[in-house]
């Protein structure tokens, strides 16, 4: 029975765990590779687009009135431009590391206030159908449609948001899926990540 003391299970556990970790990451840069995929050959382009060399020569007057959407740029750059923006513009500054799941982005913006600048890190959301399709649907349009319920007396009842200006960034055009990229109004390219392209 010795085989199977405390230590020899905290050890499996351990080895568990390891594993399991290991997993998700190569599930983790699957994704990645997908999307990837998905956008060879696809040029990628936005209906309103910005190109600039550096952060500074960023026109901050367009962001109020579009989801906009910062490509190739370093995230402590952005993180520090747009929270600068946030406090010129005496508004609620938030910062969004991740997006795990619909339910997940649900929640953070039922719990914006009126105004917020909202920046989040693309590397972050959950890559699902179901979450992307609710985050392009909800900063499209400002209401956010969610189901209450199973089955069939399950119901949707549609939201009305405070206003938020949605700001979203990535490092690289290809890690960034067609959904997501499709509801984007304003996107401001730094222009080595352009050339990629």
């Amino acid at each position: 029975m010795d085989e199977f003391d405390f230590y020899g299970f905290e050890d499996l556990k351990s080895k568990l765990n390891e594993i399991s970790d290991t997993l998700l990451q190569i599930l983790d840069e699957q994704r990645k590779s997908n999307i990837a995929i998905e956008n060879i050959g696809d040029e990628i382009l936005f209906s309103n687009e910005c190109i600039c060399r550096d952060l500074s020569e960023v026109n901050v007057d367009s962001f109020e009135d579009n989801t906009v959407l910062f490509l190739g740029f370093r995230k402590k750059d952005v993180k520090q431009f747009i929270s600068e923006y946030a406090a010129r513009m005496n508004k609620h500054y938030k910062y969004i590391t991740a997006i795990a799941s619909a339910g997940d982005f649900v929640s953070i913006v039922t719990n914006c206030q009126e105004g917020t600048v909202l920046l989040i890190n693309c590397a972050g959301i959950n890559k699902s159908p179901e979450t992307l399709n609710l985050i392009t649907d909800t900063t499209g349009d400002g209401l956010l449609t969610v189901r209450v319920g199973k089955g069939e007396s399950a119901q949707q009842l549609v939201l009305n948001l405070p206003e938020i200006n949605y700001i979203f960034f990535e490092t690289s055009c290809f890690n960034l899926p067609r959904t997501l990229r499709d509801g984007i109004d304003l996107c401001i390219w730094n222009e080595a990540d352009k050339k990629r392209d």
